[in-house]
């Protein structure tokens, strides 16, 4: 479904296209992943979880930018003329839910979508032209 959507976009795109968005919850496949992964990661256990946090944003860029779906994506804007830039998939600093905030990744990790916001996991490739 998401190769199909992307493949009409880009078709029907005659614009220069800067930048994708891309939902995760308009993937619940795609953001189980994510966070299955994110619950593997080097990312302390003693990790105090913040309303912004840095190091889980770090985190859930790698993991987004060395996936399946960002390779996919980056090699089927070439019909427009376009490539991904270096480095570039960009994501909003993660948000937690309050519920959550003060405890530890340890913690929260346990948790069937860590605490996170959905909305949250959206993100950004970043476009140039070839």
């Amino acid at each position: 479904m998401i190769v199909e959507l992307l493949n009409r976009v880009l078709e029907d795109h005659e614009a220069r296209l800067d930048s994708i968005r891309f939902e995760t919850s308009s993937s619940p496949s795609f953001q189980q992943e994510v966070i299955a992964k994110l619950k593997g990661s080097k990312l302390s256990d003693s990790l105090v979880v913040r309303e912004q946090s840095r190091a889980v944003t770090a985190e859930l860029t790698s993991i987004i930018s060395q996936g399946a779906l960002v390779k996919m994506i980056c090699s089927k804007v070439s019909m427009i003329h376009a490539s991904c830039s270096r480095g570039g998939v960009a994501l909003n600093p993660v948000a937690f839910r309050t519920d959550y905030l003060g405890q530890t990744w340890g913690q929260v990790k346990s948790q069937q979508d860590v605490g996170i916001k959905p909305e949250s996991l959206a993100f950004f490739i970043e476009l140039q032209p070839e």
